[in-house]
């Protein structure tokens, strides 16, 4: 065998070791480009599991109220729109000031012809006595089956409870403004919904 042959032979593993490492840094690269623009993606518009969005119908509910009546959407909607709130539980302290900053500004609610009703997984008692802890001028709204809470898309599965979410409902039941906040500081913001209001 002449040295050329030897030579040949020799580099030729060595060759296809190179091409194999290549292969495999390749795909490794192209699977951690993917990791990266996949975390790296623009969060998801706040639409609901059920696809309520923006211009969709408002399922109907009703449900027994803090008062110790129930409340219809239908009923609500009669008297002008409503802005439902989906609020975690009693025991939630960002809940509670948002009930009560609610609570505060609901006259700017009213002046537009619209008003405001809250619901969560709490019982009616719990509800009762939160609504005379805060001194709430407008009813909770009771749903421990969670039945309301699924046909609007904003369960916490994992925890069986609402996600903070809050759907602005026009008289005919459209819904005009809808947020569904993924943690417990992503709320609602009221002057932007007044702002919707202002527009109609």
């Amino acid at each position: 065998m002449t040295s050329r042959t030897r030579r040949s032979s020799s580099t030729r593993p060595r060759s296809l070791h190179l091409l194999a490492l290549g292969l495999l840094l390749g795909s490794g690269l192209s699977g951690c480009a993917g990791k990266i623009s996949a975390d790296a993606a623009p969060p998801v518009p706040a639409v609901t599991a059920s696809g309520l969005t923006v211009g969709s119908a408002a399922p109907a509910f009703t449900l027994a109220s803090s008062a110790g009546d129930t409340a219809s959407l239908d009923q609500l909607r009669g008297d002008g729109p409503t802005f439902v709130v989906f609020y975690r539980g009693d025991w939630c302290p960002i809940c509670r000031k948002q009930l009560k900053g609610l609570d505060a500004r609901r006259g700017e609610l009213q002046q537009r012809g619209a008003d405001v009703i809250a619901i969560s997984v709490d019982d009616t008692d719990t509800s009762g006595e939160l609504v005379g802890r805060l001194d709430l001028s407008f009813p909770l709204l009771s749903d421990p089956e969670r039945a309301t809470v699924q046909s609007f898309g904003v369960e916490d599965t994992p925890n069986e409870i609402s996600k903070p979410a809050a759907f602005l409902i026009d008289s005919d039941g459209t819904i005009l403004f809808a947020k569904v906040g993924e943690s417990a500081h992503d709320r609602a913001d009221l002057d932007q919904v007044l702002r919707i209001l202002d527009a109609r």
